[in-house]
């Protein structure tokens, strides 16, 4: 299993040492590397739960990845989701090719029937799910 620290992913069996910092986020201490600002929720996750369940994601479907700077449909990403993970307290992330996500909840993850889901929304279509979501960005 992998986690994923900033933009780097870290084999869980690489992991020498956990620990929190008074803020609350995390420290952790490979053989080669230390990472000294780990966001308390990835953290959790290694040190609270563990996968319990493992299913297959049905083919076509994927992690829709929206910039708010794109101009245009054409410069949005699509990551395949091979599989779900599902964790012993029930929190679900997605498995891709590259392992577990990092539990990112403004995710928008794309169905095969053209569905795609947020964390709280359902949107008919990629199109209306992007513009909405970029406008939830905006307003931030």
């Amino acid at each position: 299993m992998f986690v994923q620290v900033g933009n780097k992913w870290i084999a869980v069996g690489d992991i020498k040492s956990i620990s929190y910092q008074q803020n609350g986020d995390g420290i952790i201490q490979t053989a080669d590397e230390l990472f000294p600002a780990v966001p308390r929720y990835v953290v959790d996750r290694l040190t609270d739960e563990h996968v319990a369940h493992v299913m297959p994601a049905n083919p076509g479907t994927y992690v829709v990845g929206v910039d708010e700077e794109a101009k245009s449909m054409s410069e949005i990403v699509l990551w395949p989701i091979i599989g779900w993970a599902v964790t012993s307290s029930g929190t679900t992330y997605s498995i891709g090719v590259d392992g577990v996500e990092s539990g990112n909840a403004d995710r928008l993850i794309l169905h095969p029937d053209g569905r795609v889901q947020s964390a709280s929304t359902v949107y008919p279509d990629i199109r209306t799910a992007v513009e909405m979501e970029r406008k939830i960005i905006l307003a931030d």
